[in-house]
């Protein structure tokens, strides 16, 4: 039976976002189409994505809190189950998009914090629109600008 709840829920779940209007936060695309994503411009708004699976130990609203707490998040709401959040922060360079997403996950890593790691590092990642009656917006986030990034080690052959 819980195997058949699950499928349900999962197509329940696709029908209802079907529904709701979408956006792509790091980019204005003129396609997404698999294999052919035409890039129109960068914002320079990187999403980071906090599933309830991950943060269900902690009071959601508290940790929405402490997300947007940090200087360069420009709004924090919940996603679109109600149960999850999504943060926006203003970084400074738009072409390392991957980069700051992968260092993100890695900070909020060390603080026991687990962000949804397919999110977030791709301009052609979607954000479902939701209602968030609590959701914070900072008008004027400070940049994030991370100077030294780790350097990907090269193999060895």
């Amino acid at each position: 039976i819980g195997i058949i709840t699950a499928a349900k829920y999962i197509l329940q779940k696709a029908a209802l976002k079907s529904k709701l209007q979408c956006f792509s936060p790091s980019a204005l695309l003129q396609s997404r189409a698999k294999g052919n994503i035409i890039e129109l411009n960068r914002t320079g708004i990187m999403q980071l994505d906090f599933d309830y699976a991950d943060i269900q130990d902690y009071d959601i609203e508290d940790l929405k809190q402490c997300v947007f707490n940090l200087p360069f998040i420009a709004f924090c709401g919940l996603s679109c189950s109600g149960k999850g959040f999504y943060a926006l922060a203003l970084i400074a360079e738009p072409d390392r998009l991957s980069e700051y997403a992968e260092h993100c996950f890695k900070v909020f890593q060390q603080y026991g914090i687990k962000a949804d790691t397919s999110k977030g590092r791709n301009i052609n990642d979607l954000r479902y629109r939701s209602y968030d009656a609590n959701r914070v917006i900072r008008d004027d986030p400070e940049t994030l600008r991370i100077k030294h990034f780790k350097k990907q080690e090269v193999p060895k052959k």
